[in-house]
């Protein structure tokens, strides 16, 4: 390597600085020690338990080294917006009762802080898939305060990011990719699919991705606590994995997705639907609920605040 080369790439990669140092410039808040960790475990026993777009080891790795040695660049953003996105979950949950001011919607802070840094990126047309892992979650706090309509749209952002990036299709995915990256794909799509689905049907409203387009298998039932991106991928857990649900929610999507094309759809027919049609959609809900409750009886999700017991599988 000539020294003229080397000089210029260490002269175009960002000097690491104080990371509070560099919040503080950017007029932009960061909860303490103690309330950060408390928001971060209650967010993966809780809220990503039900909403797998995150892996808890892989974030923990990459948050400890954003606050270590702090690099302002564009993926560092969306690392940070990640936590911001995060806070906010986790507040509006864990202080859902509001025994501070009422005029202000618990999380707000956290979520202003995030869309500060990415509100530009995410009209740019370009992202990679933090940004939709950011997506699913700003859609999660949106419906939790009640702006179901400005998750639609968010939620359709998510899911035209995961068209973009290609994850929609497991066949195209680079074959050098791994199984943790894989896996994590797998999550993140599903996860946006019925989230999609879960509020574009409460609002009325079309879905953002339509399963014909969707050439991805499910998720393998890992349990989340055991899945770090530099090992091998471990057993599955039945009892442990929280995908179980993902797996029924999607179900429960695509049973909607029936229902709305049927229905509700602008080319639906507007006769009454037929008995057989009625019949066959109420035998699948009761073998999804069946699904459903099933395995999630035996999941050991322990949430620090016992009224919060999966408090998003509400949702």
């Amino acid at each position: 390597m000539r020294l003229g080369d080397s000089s210029s790439r260490m002269s175009n990669t960002p000097a690491i600085v104080p990371f509070r140092s560099w919040l503080a410039t950017r007029h932009l808040d960061f909860p303490p020690d103690l309330d950060c960790e408390q928001y971060i475990a209650f967010f993966f026993e809780d809220i990503n338990a039900c909403h797998p777009v995150v892996n808890e080891a892989d974030f923990r790795t990459k948050s400890t080294a954003m606050i270590l040695h702090f690099r302002c660049s564009q993926r560092t953003k969306y690392l940070l917006a990640l936590h911001y996105i995060i806070f906010a979950c986790a507040d509006v949950l864990l202080h859902v009762s509001r025994d501070g001011d009422p005029s202000i919607s618990p999380g707000r802070r956290w979520y202003k802080a995030a869309s500060d840094l990415v509100e530009s990126l995410k009209s740019s047309g370009h992202g990679d898939i933090s940004l939709v892992q950011y997506l699913v979650l700003e859609a999660f706090y949106l419906v939790h305060t009640d702006q179901a309509m400005k998750a639609y749209q968010v939620s359709g952002l998510a899911c035209r990011l995961c068209f973009q990036l290609g994850l929609h299709q497991q066949t195209q995915w680079e074959e050098t990719s791994d199984c943790f990256a894989a896996h994590m794909k797998q999550r993140i799509l599903w996860t946006t699919f019925f989230v999609d689905r879960r509020i574009a049907l409460s609002c009325g409203l079309p879905f953002g991705m339509s399963e014909r387009d969707i050439e991805v298998d499910l998720p393998a039932r890992i349990p989340d606590r055991d899945l770090h991106p530099d090992r091998a991928l471990p057993a599955a857990s039945l009892e442990d994995s929280a995908t179980v649900y993902l797996s029924c929610m999607v179900s429960f999507a695509r049973l909607g997705g029936e229902v709305w094309d049927r229905v509700y759809s602008a080319k639906a027919t507007t006769k009454p639907v037929d008995p057989e049609s009625l019949l066959y959609w109420t035998q699948r809900s009761s073998i999804t609920l069946t699904t459903f409750y099933r395995p999630c009886h035996f999941l050991r999700l322990q949430p620090s605040r016992p009224e919060h017991a999966c408090a998003s599988m509400l949702w």
